[in-house]
């Protein structure tokens, strides 16, 4: 099976430094890359972009939207992770599982680790050209961002049937917090799917009735509305129409083509903080 590789991290967050030379966290409220390829965000949104458009190509939760709960000890580096049933605690050479929730307290306390949830989603960004493979997006400052995503990953899941291939805008905007006397002001991140409620019911019969979908590539409205009636005049296609489709993906995802079941690799532990 084919594996894309992480080619870099999406963030609502950076460091700065004071007049002393010290790094303090400061939040954003537009969308900024790091690693290798940056600029090939940069060059697909220029300036300071609030909204970016995603593409999930897994239909598995740990590929793509997946929550845990992450372990940080006072230096700020990863002392354990766990999911809620299975926690894995660094013993100074590995990450050692274990389901006993009093372990985890007593090592939590003694080793003076705070946890704190976080939201992991990898996708696609089809706007960025000339280089073909995974973002990753963390979020663990506001609990209510980590809410609505999931929530919303998990209703267009339900009612379509699949995330794949339907585009969503990841958007972020700075809001203030409602709590009395606090005067803060932090990012919220929401997901919004590209799709009308009556074209999520088309693409779910289809995928019921054991079409692959896939082979639209990118699930826009439009392509969704030509669809036929019946599925199998999609697995009858003419060389022409095989041809249109294909032209269809590379415009979607670039000069490469997304194999079918495509995934990328994903191992355990290997997270960063959106700082």
């Amino acid at each position: 099976m084919s594996r894309l590789p992480l080619i870099g991290n999406i963030r609502i967050g950076e460091k700065r430094k004071n007049s002393a030379g010290k790094e303090y966290p400061v939040s954003l409220d537009y969308f900024k890359a790091t690693g290798d390829y940056a600029g090939k965000f940069e060059e697909a949104y220029p300036g300071q972009a609030s909204k970016i458009q995603i593409v999930f190509i897994s239909d598995d939760d740990f590929q793509s939207c997946y929550e845990e709960w992450d372990a940080r000890d006072g230096e700020g580096r990863r002392a354990g992770y766990g999911d809620g049933q299975t926690w894995w605690l660094w013993n100074g050479k590995d990450y050692e599982p274990t389901e006993d929730e009093e372990k985890v307290k007593k090592w939590s306390k003694s080793n003076g680790v705070k946890w704190k949830p976080i939201l992991t989603l990898h996708f696609v960004i089809p706007a960025i050209r000339g280089v073909f493979g995974c973002w990753r997006f963390q979020t663990s400052g506001d609990k209510s961002s980590m809410v609505a995503i999931r929530e919303m990953y998990d209703e267009i899941k339900a009612q379509a049937g699949t995330v794949v291939n339907i585009p969503f805008d990841l958007t972020v905007k700075k809001v203030k917090s409602q709590k009395p006397e606090q005067k803060s002001v932090f990012p919220v991140v929401n997901l919004v799917p590209n799709i009308s409620a009556e074209n999520m019911e088309v693409l779910r019969t289809f995928l019921m009735e054991g079409t692959n979908i896939k082979q639209l590539g990118m699930l826009t409205e439009e392509k969704l509305s030509a669809l036929p009636h019946k599925s199998d005049d999609l697995e009858t296609l003419s060389p022409k129409e095989e041809k249109i489709l294909e032209e269809e993906r590379r415009k979607d995802f670039g000069d490469q083509a997304l194999p079918e079941g495509t995934l990328f690799e994903v191992k355990p532990g290997d997270e960063e903080d959106d700082g």
